[in-house]
């Protein structure tokens, strides 16, 4: 039997009934990558800890939005277990970005696709600083896909894994929301709301509230990052995972055509709503919008994935916002 390109492990078939390939994929994998485990754990606690950090302060803005009582950031370094408080918000956003990453990673595993374990992004936190405390998370494949099946899947398993995990970090962040008691005043930064955050304000408050007149819990807070970081990633642009959906589905031609037209449309987003977009945009530029054939572009994707590719497109739709930052004023 002809072994297939790009296979990491020898063919079961090959090695004899008494071999166990789960063990030694296993040990493989750990001797190889043992330097990239390493960063990988260093980085997760260093993400771990700018991501408390940064729930400190949303906790700080939650306590004030619901009880007027403003906690002085000074409080840290006399009761540096207050610290603590940023823990729920931290547990949240990094099971969500996780869950994407890992998506992502036992899917090639499951193909004996050879690729990094998920390296977190930390990202500096303070209260002069608005900040998530991360920018995501990321693992490198290094080894071509072998055909559009598996780059489909490879593509959805993140976004797919991560809205699993989001949702219930999204229905506890907005149950423990609550009305704010204090009045915004002068230049205010508002957050935008894409579908679910829309339906979350309808399901848990009573109609007519607006979005800035809810303390969010730093736990919705964590869900938001997480559909931000959900709705970016499926942009149907290069090689996000969009792309990838869009490629296995559509081939290189369609996938030229659908990238194109979104990135103008991302473009023009970024200029009328948005501006941060634009960096998004430029990044994107610098990553090339075209995205590498498989080594097998000629196999078809089945049915059953073109109805998890409307699944993708609905989530998209449903996390996607257009203008999510943006400064209003409040007399």
């Amino acid at each position: 039997m002809k072994e297939e390109p790009g296979l990491l492990f020898p063919s079961p078939d090959k090695l004899g009934p008494s071999f166990d390939l789960t063990a030694y994929q296993s040990v493989s994998y750990l001797q190889r990558e043992k330097k990239n485990i390493i960063r990988a754990g260093v980085l997760l606690l260093i993400t771990l800890f700018t991501a408390t950090l940064a729930g400190f302060f949303w906790d700080i803005e939650f306590r004030y939005a619901t009880t007027g009582i403003l906690i002085a950031e000074t409080d840290i370094w006399q009761h540096p277990q207050l610290l603590l408080r940023g823990l729920p918000y931290a547990g949240g956003i990094l099971f969500i970005l996780l869950s994407h990453e890992m998506g992502h990673f036992l899917v090639c595993r499951y193909y004996r696709l050879h690729s990094t374990p998920p390296f977190p992004i930390p990202f500096p936190a303070g209260p002069a600083i608005l900040s998530f405390g991360t920018l995501g998370a990321v693992i490198k494949i290094k080894q071509p896909f072998r055909n559009r099946r598996q780059l489909f899947d490879v593509g959805i398993g993140g976004p797919l894994a991560g809205m699993v995990a989001a949702i219930p970090v999204y229905l506890a962040g907005f149950y423990l929301s609550a009305p704010s008691v204090v009045e915004p005043r002068g230049l205010v930064l508002v957050f935008g709301d894409n579908l679910l955050t829309y339906l979350g304000i309808q399901a848990f408050f009573s109609d007519g509230v607006a979005s800035h007149a809810i303390a969010l819990h730093p736990l919705g807070w964590a869900a938001f990052f997480g559909f931000v970081a959900t709705s970016l990633n499926l942009l149907p642009i290069g090689q996000l995972d969009g792309g990838h959906i869009v490629y296995a589905l559509f081939g290189p031609r369609g996938h030229r055509v659908v990238s194109f037209v979104f990135f103008i449309v991302l473009t023009l987003n970024s200029i009328i709503f948005f501006p941060s977009y634009l960096l998004f945009a430029l990044i994107l530029i610098v990553l090339r919008l075209r995205h590498p054939p498989t080594l097998f572009d000629d196999l078809p994707v089945s049915r059953s994935r073109r109805i998890l590719a409307v699944v993708a497109l609905i989530i998209f739709l449903c996390t996607f916002i257009p203008d999510p930052i943006s400064i209003q004023f409040f007399e």
